[in-house]
């Protein structure tokens, strides 16, 4: 935060050393964010390499029909509540130009206290203040390193405690959701957490985390289990792809 406040510009981007970026990066993100007066965030889409810069087919996008489009802008509110609640689509900081008017509103903001998920609070917050725009263009290559502190939290399950902080505050900031919604991204953390590579003692530490937090368990859990199925049965109901603007 103490490099954002030092800036000057209308737009930060945070360029990660081991990371790169398409020469027509700047240029693009730019170009639509300065479209809208109240752009906050503007991002565009990533390519994984490894550690020898070799790309990696797997697909972290999920554009979908999406792709076809050059980019969309949204409603930052909305954007939180039909894609930033169910997971961060931003998964790499260095595809993101954001608006340093915003960010330095969150000077005191508990991203600040996070280490392991303190950016997807930080995206939150910024959608909350502005709008939204998706760049669908790759133009960001995202290096994948075993020793990533993303890797060592999900090993840990440490990352899922600060997960459940942010649905926590997302439950309080967000207007009008749904409790089959809540019920739904509060089973999914059950989920995660069910499937975490680590000890009875510390996933038992996380459940009780969950219920004191979110007040949800494995009620939840098997709501989003039914929900999985009942879904190819109903093409109207809830889940997180239809959720997701387009």
């Amino acid at each position: 935060m103490k490099g954002i406040m030092l800036t000057r510009g209308k737009y930060v981007w945070i360029a990660e050393a081991d990371d790169v970026a398409e020469p027509t990066f700047l240029e693009t993100c730019v170009r639509f964010a300065e479209e809208h007066e109240d752009t906050s965030i503007c991002f565009a889409g990533s390519l994984l390499i490894d550690a020898d810069g070799n790309v990696s087919k797997r697909d972290i996008n999920h554009w979908g029909r999406r792709k076809k489009k050059e980019a969309a802008s949204f409603d930052g509110v909305r954007y939180a509540a039909h894609n930033l609640y169910w997971k961060n689509y931003l998964v790499n900081a260095s595809g993101v130009l954001f608006s340093r008017r915003y960010a330095i509103e969150l000077a005191n903001s508990a991203f600040l206290n996070m280490r392991y998920c303190g950016d997807y609070l930080f995206w939150f917050e910024m959608s909350m203040r502005g709008k939204v725009i998706e760049v669908y263009k790759k133009l960001n290559y995202f290096r994948q390193h075993t020793a990533k502190v993303t890797n060592i939290s999900r090993k840990q399950g440490e990352g899922v405690l600060e997960d459940i902080q942010i649905v926590r505050i997302m439950d309080d900031r967000l207007p009008n959701l749904k409790t089959y919604k809540k019920a739904l991204r509060h089973g999914l953390l059950y989920r995660k957490i069910k499937r975490l590579p680590i000890e009875l003692q510390q996933k038992n530490r996380l459940y009780r985390a969950l219920s004191d937090t979110l007040q949800a368990g494995f009620v939840e859990y098997k709501v989003q289990r039914y929900n999985k199925y009942f879904r190819l049965l109903n093409p109207t109901l809830l889940t997180v792809k239809r959720d997701r603007l387009s």
